[in-house]
């Protein structure tokens, strides 16, 4: 019998597309679904599930597992929730350059060596000589490019020299593969950072279609200040926009939701996506 493949019978299917869940065999083979229905005399081992849920893998789109695919590739922290696709590089810390964000991963992961690499193609390539047990796709994180330039916390615009390096890695990165350009405006560096210098540098990413994703400067009391700033950004960047944390931190701004989503749901309306 070929153990490569097998019927999975008798699944609750739930298919991720917000269609009502059906009964269903899956047929598998060499890790690809062949077909989905009511499966019958095929030679192949059988796994009957007895109507337990399945269902496509789900995306963490919000994910600091940039190291964790190297020191733990089996993922089974992930995997285990059902996760099989991470996205990387959030809050502005990715991994590029390497001397920009080395500190920070060497104080999460102590006892682990941490492989070299000197470009996103390196890195990229290091990922997939592993082979993680979760797909995953990277963000070029702002806090790791200010940092690598030497511009770190100083509260001012960068000069030339600091743009032109810091737009090379996010270059770079795009044309690696990365998805977007991520920021954490309310972390050091970012918070050091002007709307002016985010725009600049987020224009880098608007000819390869990639996401602006921001872990904003506010939560609370200046949530729509920083939901305005988001905006701006992406427009001003002509890009698409994610908010990594739409929350409304402290009892005395509870009810303010209903302002940010307004202020999201006015910007669609207006092309922004």
């Amino acid at each position: 019998m070929n153990e490569s493949k097998y019927i999975i019978k008798n699944a609750s299917v739930f298919d991720g597309l917000g269609s009502d869940k059906f009964q269903a065999d899956i047929l598998i083979e060499d890790g690809i679904i062949k077909e989905i229905g009511n499966l019958e005399n095929i030679d192949c081992k059988i796994i009957d599930i007895k109507g337990n849920a399945i269902a496509p893998g789900f995306i963490d789109v919000h994910s600091h597992d940039d190291i964790a695919l190297i020191v733990y590739p089996e993922m089974d922290f992930k995997v285990m929730q059902g996760v099989t696709t991470v996205i990387n590089g959030n809050c502005g810390n990715n991994v590029i350059p390497r001397h920009g964000t080395l500190e920070r991963w060497q104080t999460r992961y102590p006892d682990n060596l941490i492989p070299e690499w000197n470009s996103y193609r390196d890195y990229i390539d290091l990922i997939n000589s592993i082979k993680p047990s979760v797909n995953s796709a990277i963000l070029i994180g702002h806090g790791s490019v200010r940092n690598g330039s030497g511009l770190k916390n100083q509260q001012r615009l960068p000069n030339q020299n600091e743009y032109d390096e810091m737009k090379g890695w996010i270059r770079e990165g795009m044309e690696a593969g990365a998805v977007g350009f991520s920021t954490g405006l309310i972390y050091e560096p970012g918070r050091y950072s002007s709307t002016e210098e985010i725009i600049e540098l987020t224009k880098v990413i608007s000819p390869y279609d990639g996401v602006y994703s921001s872990h904003m400067r506010n939560e609370g009391n200046n949530l729509l200040l920083s939901i305005e700033e988001t905006i701006k950004i992406g427009q001003g960047a002509e890009t698409s926009i994610e908010i990594s944390h739409h929350k409304v931190s402290g009892k005395d701004n509870w009810g303010l939701s209903e302002k940010s989503t307004g202020m999201i749901n006015d910007a669609r309306d207006m092309g922004i996506n």
